[in-house]
């Protein structure tokens, strides 16, 4: 990796970081510890699924041969082909690791990062 390349993802990631904490889960504790706590799952998520990703296309690719393949994505209206999208092998790889790693960053952002924590039982007191 590029020094520009690696900067370039800490500011991607970080921005994603807020962006899913703060509006698509609504997780709106800002204390330092949970920031930390948080941001280093979400970043080590991220991690995960970059290696995910990576590992996917070197198999689609490499060993099952799909770089050699050509695909088509075809619509039709029934009796005309309405449109066609030819996709080299790698760029079919890389759609499907997309929904992939899209697929398991939510579900990690979802279920572990940013899960609704149960409030201790001294905080469901005071709140009643």
């Amino acid at each position: 990796l590029t020094i520009n390349t690696t900067i370039a993802w800490l500011i991607a990631t970080t921005y994603a970081f807020f962006m899913n904490k703060l509006v698509v889960f609504r997780s709106k504790d800002l204390h330092a510890k949970t920031l930390l706590i948080e941001g280093g799952e979400f970043f080590g998520a991220r991690l995960f699924s970059w290696a995910l990703e990576t590992a996917g296309l070197n198999l689609m690719c490499k060993v099952l041969g799909f770089e050699a393949m050509t695909f088509a994505f075809v619509v039709t209206n029934g009796a005309a082909t309405v449109f066609q999208i030819p996709l080299t092998g790698f760029a079919f790889s890389k759609l499907c690791m997309l929904v992939i790693t899209t697929v398991s960053n939510y579900i990690f952002s979802k279920f572990v990062i940013f899960r609704k924590k149960a409030k201790p039982e001294a905080d469901k007191e005071v709140a009643e």
